[in-house]
């Protein structure tokens, strides 16, 4: 069949479609105006600035004086920071198990989406009948529990306010703090925290305290916990903190990084 001939696909959103043909032209010819890019491209000027002043708000595109336009470093560092969140995940099963074996509770390592939601990626289920039961790849709001929000606190402060102002921050149990004003001021005192606690803010009788993974620049990249019955939490901290602390600190390295918080 030649190209006249090939049937448009209708799965194809052509607005985005034409947004990241921009995108890929931008990546080998940088410092191009509106006038060039619709010449090379095709599409007419109002849409291509429409689609620039898009990508430009959205931080992908830098505008010069003189207005014309590159590629941001924004693409380069999500890339890098979904390398690696992969990278955490493919290394991190035997600390999780092993940190699972010393306390016997549930342990988990999340990840932050730009829904403000935190992403478990991998768990070692505990050995008591009474541990907390989880799934892979099971999202929470990460306002209601410890490894959530110290990916939050973790973030810059621009992509954090992002976050928060696109969530709707409501009461789980009485417990949760559904505040925005209180909820900022706890992610601001995280901030520097060696680790985070909560207990029954996203399900009454379920409790989790974490550390953060770090990679070789010092980035949080993801959080390990260790989710228990809050009364099993209140009673061992002091037994689980030290443990929880020395994986991540460990885990941490594995992934490049070489100062510790303890």
């Amino acid at each position: 069949m030649t190209a006249p001939e090939q049937k448009k696909d209708r799965n194809i959103l052509s607005s985005l479609n034409h947004a990241l043909k921009i995108m890929d032209l931008l990546s080998v010819r940088s410092n191009l105006g509106v006038t060039e890019i619709s010449r090379i491209t095709g599409y007419d000027k109002a849409s291509v600035y429409k689609m620039l002043y898009t990508m430009q708000h959205r931080g992908y595109v830098v505008k010069t004086e003189d207005a014309r336009y590159s590629l941001s470093s924004k693409l380069a560092a999500n890339g890098g920071q979904a390398q690696s969140r992969q990278n955490v995940v493919d290394v991190a099963a035997p600390f999780l198990r092993r940190l699972r074996d010393l306390t016997g509770e549930t342990v988990l390592l999340g990840v932050l989406n730009i829904n403000g939601k935190v992403i478990f990626t991998c768990k070692e289920e505990g050995l008591s009948p009474d541990s907390i039961r989880t799934r892979t790849a099971y999202e929470i709001d990460a306002y209601t529990n410890a490894a959530g929000k110290l990916l939050l606190a973790n973030l810059e402060e621009a992509m954090r306010t992002s976050i928060l102002s696109g969530i709707v921050v409501y009461p789980h149990t009485p417990e949760t703090i559904a505040d925005e004003a209180e909820l900022i001021r706890e992610l601001e005192a995280l901030k520097t925290a060696s680790y985070a606690e909560q207990y029954d803010e996203n399900y009454i009788g379920h409790a989790d305290i974490a550390a953060p993974v770090r990679d070789e620049t010092g980035r949080c990249i993801a959080a390990l916990s260790i989710a228990c019955p809050t009364e099993v939490l209140r009673n061992k901290k002091e037994v689980f903190l030290p443990l929880l602390l020395n994986t991540a600190d460990s885990l941490s390295r594995k992934m490049g990084w070489t100062d510790s918080w303890q």
